[in-house]
């Protein structure tokens, strides 16, 4: 048999058995496990939801081609805090944003990058605040003064559509 088949069966060979030792059995027989997002899982008591962000023109309109909808999901810190009024909470700049608030922060959880978040919670009446721009936001208040009002009720999960609109012009 001339040298150069023998090379040549020799370097076949190699090649094979370098190309079965990258294949790992056991892990070609694993499947990659998938990332569960925020937005599937679920609460057996507490809040569930997702953060938006809106900006500019938010203004419904007669010959617009494309309606506002409800923004882009963010993510964000989120703060669970006692049930707190506009006057328990210092105002750090026009528009929902505080600082110095006098309630308990029970809990905090975070949104991911599509905006959806899922925190366990006690029954019990909370704010919910998100930090934005180096403060706690929200936007919403009862006509007592109460911010952002969140009630979780007992084995029940509360459904919450969070939006931070003060860069959106209504």
């Amino acid at each position: 048999m001339p040298l150069w088949i023998r090379c040549l069966s020799v370097l076949s060979l190699l090649l094979v058995l370098a190309t079965a030792g990258a294949q790992n059995p056991k892990k070609s027989k694993r499947k990659k496990q998938k990332a569960i997002s925020l937005c599937d899982r679920n609460v057996k008591q507490g809040v569930k939801g997702r953060v938006y962000f809106q900006r500019g023109n938010r203004m419904p309109s007669p010959t617009a081609t494309d309606r506002p909808g409800k923004g882009i999901g963010v993510a964000r810190r989120i703060g669970f805090f006692e049930l707190t009024k506009a006057e328990q909470a210092e105002e750090a700049r026009q528009g929902g944003f505080f600082k110095n608030i006098k309630t308990r922060l029970l809990k905090e959880t975070r949104s991911d990058a599509q905006g959806c978040f899922a925190v366990s919670l006690p029954p019990g009446i909370y704010s919910m605040m998100v930090w934005e721009e180096g403060f706690w936001y929200a936007n919403s208040f009862t006509g007592d003064g109460r911010i952002m009002e969140v009630e979780v009720k007992e084995g029940e999960q509360t459904q919450v559509e969070f939006r931070i609109n003060h860069s959106a012009v209504y």
